[in-house]
């Protein structure tokens, strides 16, 4: 695969999380479930510590997601019986992750907008790529080469996120 094509999987990957987050958000709404969806949430708008440490354990917290996909896509060319196992766990990862999302922009709209503005598109961006070098292996094992590609894009994403997420936040406590 080309990193052409792995560039148009993960852009349909992120334009396909995008559209979950937001059927989830309309579903929310159009059932008047936004206060219960706030109560369950709990969102409390603080802003972090802005030092290394938070900066760290954001990064390794993502990390870890992507990562999961990424040793998916290994896995997935290297032991192509399991593929079946994997479309479900990497599935219910973005599931349940589109969901939360949605959930979270249904209850708080433009007070959330606000406070993931600077790091949600490079998280949005990592987690598209890592997606993307999934389904790519899914049709062809990934080079070498390729899939460290796409897991050197998700850790500089990553960290880039990490560090606006702990020491740029535009709408925090809000």
């Amino acid at each position: 695969m080309s990193g052409h094509a792995l560039a148009a999987r993960s852009a349909s990957t992120a334009a396909g999380l995008v559209a979950a987050i937001a059927a989830v958000a309309v579903a929310v709404r159009l059932a008047g479930s936004t206060s219960a969806a706030r109560s369950w949430l709990r969102f409390e708008f603080s802003r972090p510590p802005a030092t290394l440490g938070e900066t760290l354990a954001v990064a390794t917290g993502n990390s870890r997601l992507a990562g999961a996909v990424l040793l998916a896509a290994l896995l997935t060319g290297l032991r192509p019986t399991i593929r079946p196992a994997l479309d479900l766990v990497v599935g219910a990862l973005a599931g349940l992750n589109a969901t939360t999302a949605g959930v979270a922009l249904a209850a708080y709209g433009t007070r959330l907008l606000k406070a993931v503005a600077a790091h949600a598109p490079l998280e949005l961006a990592a987690f598209a790529v890592a997606g993307g070098a999934y389904l790519n292996a899914r049709r062809r094992p990934l080079a070498g080469r390729q899939l460290m590609a796409a897991a050197a894009a998700c850790a500089g994403l990553l960290a880039g996120a990490a560090v606006l997420e702990a020491y740029v936040q535009i709408g925090a406590g809000s």
